[in-house]
């Protein structure tokens, strides 16, 4: 799948649904690619920013659970941190790149 996962995240939350359709929803799209990589600093500066909304959502007992790592948001949560650490590793490179 392609597409903004983000603009659909919001998308899902206003529809009319129960909630375990719409995390099951948001976890089927993560699990078909759904999460782009990062390509711009404004991208990277809202995945930062739902990260931190989602870990204060849930305490760190609780995203530290399997029971958590393995739900929607838990798997949301991991792809949105997956592709926040590709990009710093790519920009942390560049950066000693061009000083060295």
């Amino acid at each position: 799948m392609t597409g903004d996962f983000l603009s659909v995240r919001d998308l899902i939350q206003k529809v009319e649904l129960p909630d375990e359709d719409k995390h099951f929803i948001k976890s089927s799209l993560w699990r078909e690619g759904a999460t782009p990589k990062i390509t711009s600093h404004l991208q990277y500066a809202r995945y930062r920013r739902i990260a931190a909304e989602l870990k204060s959502k849930y305490g760190a007992d609780v995203r530290s659970s399997v029971l958590f790592v393995r739900s929607p948001d838990g798997v949301f949560l991991t792809s949105l941190e997956a592709r926040i650490a590709e990009w710093e590793s790519r920009a942390s490179s560049t950066l000693e790149s061009t000083q060295g």
